[in-house]
């Protein structure tokens, strides 16, 4: 619509004008022929604006594409994004029981404010989702992590690529760093198979979570020398990681 009203603005402004100049320059033998030269001349002006209209567009579209690319990662440990991070929401982190052999085996960040639909509450025989605990009483540094609930925060950034590089605190060249910390996971021992996440290096703990009721239990993941190369490894040491973006 805008662009028909521009093209017929421009020929109330050109009929006129080219009129003139054909008679005046004689190029035109009578009027059905300068008549004919109009008609040319405006054809090509309103592919030139089709054209330009387009560009228009194109550029608008490209631009509302890149404004809308970004990627979303979780800060396992903490309650807020890091600087330059978007706060997508914050929560709880939690997952399956440490002594269920049949669980969902994945992590989650559990939403503060949780939306019902069709619901019992009865407990039936079913999947289960238990609040995450910190096990870190064999290490002094966290000592006071112990037992404590894990809160966790989902962030977004405006980038194409999240990548979680284990082994390391230092993001591989072209990544940034979001976080970076220990690698995590559940004990050995225990029945229940979970999965390798970065727990922030300075951890927080959920207020009012001290009580010790296992659930999704977090241990610090420790190299095992003989198919793993040591060195580089060191057999027993805890391993760290970093959460990058690109």
């Amino acid at each position: 619509m805008a662009r028909n009203l521009v093209f017929f603005m421009i020929v109330l402004v050109f009929i006129p004008k080219v009129v003139s100049d054909c008679t005046q320059s004689g190029t035109c033998c009578n009027q059905n022929e300068c008549e004919y030269h109009v008609f040319q001349k405006l054809v090509k002006l309103e592919e030139k604006v089709a054209s330009l209209a387009q560009d228009i567009e194109d550029s608008r579209t490209s631009k509302e594409q890149r404004s809308s690319e970004g990627v979303t990662y979780i800060r396992w440990g903490r309650t807020a994004c890091p600087s330059h991070a978007s706060l997508v929401y914050d929560g709880y982190m939690g997952g399956s029981h440490y002594s269920h052999s049949g669980a969902a085996t994945n992590a989650l960040c559990l939403t503060k404010e949780p939306k019902w639909g069709r619901y019992t509450s009865k407990v039936e025989s079913s999947a289960y989702v238990y609040g995450a605990e910190y096990e870190t009483w064999l290490y002094s540094a966290w000592n006071y992590l112990h037992d404590q609930d894990v809160p966790c925060v989902v962030c977004y950034v405006p980038r194409n690529d999240i990548l979680m590089v284990p082994g390391s605190n230092i993001c591989p060249n072209e990544y940034k760093r979001e976080y970076s910390g220990y690698l995590i996971a559940g004990r050995a021992i225990h029945s229940a198979a979970s999965e390798y996440l970065c727990m922030d290096v300075s951890p927080e703990a959920k207020p009012g979570g001290v009580e010790n009721r296992s659930g999704y239990t977090l241990h610090f993941v420790q190299a095992k020398c003989g198919s793993l190369n040591c060195p580089p490894y060191v057999n027993g040491r805890e391993l760290t990681c970093a959460v990058c973006s690109r």
